[in-house]
């Protein structure tokens, strides 16, 4: 079994051997017939090969002889259209030199026909004959063809000046009196609504006239064709600010507006009215009907040249600024200084040559000692350094020279005010003997004159302070009440100097007395008691009531003439102790009745010339006279009545007790 087995393994293993040889045998086969193809690929590949090289090699000698024939052919073009191109910029060049040669006969009728309405073609051609004349100053400076140019370039250039002037002669118009007064009222607080009011700008020329002149001041800049434009304009705008402040002066009302009442009022507020004071309403007291309505008229006359002035003052400022915001935009910045001085020059000549009369005019008040001087001199410097860092800030655009006459200006107010504070009180001082009194004894124009003066003071402390301080450490109110105690003592010396005027003690001591009443209620009503007696003067007003006493008493004594009558005699110890009289002692009686009617009467009648205004100090006067006479009246009647001295009682007899009394108070009515 096992021989068996094994043969047919042994059979099995030759067939698998022989199947396997088959297999091998297919696969060589087909991989001989494999390189047989690629053997054919190869050399169809080869030949291929051998076929382009041949066609390359072909294609390369062509070009090569292509190459060696286009060449020479292909310089020779270059060299053709370098000579093209050479040749056309040539001829352009000829042109344009022949072009030059021409411009002045092209050019010549657009420079002379001038640019106006031809703006933008007359700087073109301007250009052109620029370019011109630059050519032949590099390639022919002694060409005829030069100076001809030339003189039509400044031909043309003045042509440019000339429309630049025309432009502004006819389109600079005055700023009109209405739109100052709207510019000066936007800068104030709109109390309706709480709100900054929007600020007005003027526009002096239309878009197209200040395109044009913008125009023509940039061309003349940038060619450097002179200043003289720039002083046509310095000239004709000073003109226009000129006449635009000319315009505020001669319309003044324009600055008014209606309050509640339909008055007219200043439309910015730099003072207090003189009607709204206290002293004014002490001044109705003792004010005469003549007087009235010639200080009325005179007191808004008065305030009339000050708000000018100060409107004046405001309007400059104004104008300054819109005049300068129109420069920026015309004149290059290096040359705004030196223009903007000179146009500002005229009008702050004129300006402080306003202010010289206001300050003349304060003057001239001063020598009559008008109280009004003040009102012109005070409120104007205050107002004038509140509004200095304005004009400072503007007159930074101008020289030195030019920015010292607004300075001047304070500085001539300031001086002024020195004088004048100086003045009146060395006036007050001296005795005019061409001075007049009034013939009542009331209250002297001098004294109601003082306390204005005074009261001004108190309205402008700090301003008052700067005029009279010397660099002075003390406080604004101890340097006013300083000089108003000196202005007082001036004054009560000049009062007792025009009481010695009267011939009648009685009017001297009435005068008096008016007078220091007078000066008494106004320092109390304003203010001023108070602050000299916090500076300086506590017993100020003991002082005043002493002096009031005193010429109480010294009145007093005029009436001794009446009161003499009334003192007993040895009539009046005859008939205590006997009861009887003689007839001489009856005489002595009717004597004393008779001189004590008389002298009354004749007081009244003299006294009644007098005028007591004041109604405290009236019924002080009355009654300290019915203390003097009544009560020894009374005694007086008392003592002689039943006492038969005569016949007929009512002939001496005349008054009683309160007859005397109506006597007495009646005389002051």
């Amino acid at each position: 079994m096992s021989l068996k087995s094994s043969l047919a393994d042994g059979k099995r293993i030759n067939q698998d051997i022989s199947l396997k040889k088959r297999e091998i045998d297919a696969k060589l086969e087909e991989e001989k017939a494999s390189i047989t193809w690629l053997k054919e690929s190869l050399q169809k590949s080869d030949t291929l090969a051998n076929n382009m090289i041949n066609i390359l090699t072909s294609f390369e000698e062509r070009l090569c002889k292509l190459e060696d024939n286009i060449l020479p052919v292909h310089k020779e073009t270059t060299d053709l259209q370098r000579r093209q191109d050479n040749i056309s910029k040539t001829l352009v060049l000829l042109e344009e030199v022949l072009s030059f040669h021409s411009v002045s006969s092209n050019l010549k009728p657009i420079v002379e026909s001038g640019p106006a309405g031809n703006l933008n073609n007359y700087l073109e051609t301007l250009e052109k004959i620029e370019n011109a004349i630059t050519f032949f100053k590099k390639n022919n400076p002694e060409s005829i063809e030069l100076s001809v140019l030339n003189s039509l370039n400044d031909s043309g250039r003045d042509s440019l000046v000339r429309e630049f002037r025309l432009l502004l002669q006819r389109n600079s118009r005055p700023i009109s009196v209405l739109d100052i007064q709207n510019m000066i009222n936007s800068d104030n607080f709109d109390e309706n609504n709480g709100e900054e009011r929007e600020k007005i700008q003027i526009t002096h020329f239309s878009e197209s006239i200040m395109a044009q002149i913008c125009m023509i001041s940039s061309w003349l800049v940038e060619n450097k064709k002179g200043t003289d434009f720039m002083s046509f304009y310095s000239q004709i705008r000073s003109n226009i600010l000129s006449q635009s402040l000319l315009g505020v002066k001669n319309e003044p009302d324009f600055f008014l507006v209606e309050d509640n009442s339909g008055k007219k009022k200043a439309a910015f507020d730099y003072k207090k009215k003189l009607t709204k004071k206290a002293t004014k309403q002490v001044i109705e007291i003792y004010k005469r009907p003549s007087d009235s309505s010639n200080t009325t008229i005179k007191d808004e006359e008065d305030d009339y040249q000050v708000r000018i002035f100060l409107v004046s003052t405001v309007a400059l400022l104004k104008l300054m600024q819109s005049e300068h915001t129109l420069m920026t935009n015309i004149i290059p910045a290096e040359h705004q200084v030196p223009v903007f001085s000179q146009l500002v020059q005229d009008a702050l000549n004129k300006y402080y040559s306003d202010a010289e009369n206001v300050s003349n005019n304060a003057k001239k008040m001063q020598s009559r000692m008008d109280h009004s001087s003040v009102q012109f001199i005070l409120p104007v410097l205050k107002y004038l350094v509140n509004i200095k860092p304005q004009f400072d800030s503007i007159l930074k655009m101008v020289n030195v020279d030019t920015r010292k006459k607004f300075l001047s200006v304070i500085s001539l107010f300031h001086e002024t005010g020195k004088v004048l504070l100086s003045d009146f009180v060395e006036k007050l001082k001296d005795i005019d003997k061409n001075n007049t009194v009034p013939k009542d004894g009331t209250v002297h124009q001098v004294t109601s004159n003082v306390a204005i003066y005074l009261e001004e003071l108190m309205q402008f402390i700090d301003t008052t302070a700067m005029i009279l301080s010397e660099d002075s450490k003390e406080t604004s109110s101890t340097i006013v009440a300083g000089f108003m105690s000196k202005v007082l003592e001036s004054l009560s010396r000049n009062l007792m100097n025009k009481s010695k005027m009267y011939d009648s003690m009685a009017l001297q001591s009435i005068f008096m007395l008016n007078n220091y009443n007078y000066i008494i209620k106004s320092l109390q009503k304003i203010g001023i008691m108070k602050l000299l007696q916090e500076n300086g003067q506590p017993d100020l007003e003991k002082q005043y009531d002493e002096v009031i006493r005193d010429e109480m008493e010294s009145y007093e004594k005029s009436w001794q003439r009446v009161s003499q009558h009334l003192v007993m005699d040895s009539s009046d110890k005859l008939l205590e102790s006997s009861g009887k009289l003689n007839k001489k002692h009856k005489q002595a009686i009717k004597e004393k009745f008779k001189g004590f009617n008389t002298d009354l009467e004749e007081i009244h009648q003299l006294h009644r010339q007098f005028s007591v205004p004041d109604i405290t100090l009236k019924k002080r006067i009355e009654e300290r006279i019915c203390q003097i006479i009544l009560p020894s009246y009374a005694d007086f009647l008392k003592r002689y009545r039943g006492v038969n001295f005569t016949r007929n009682v009512e002939k001496y007899v005349k008054y009683d007790l309160n007859k005397v009394q109506s006597l007495i108070t009646s005389i002051y009515a």
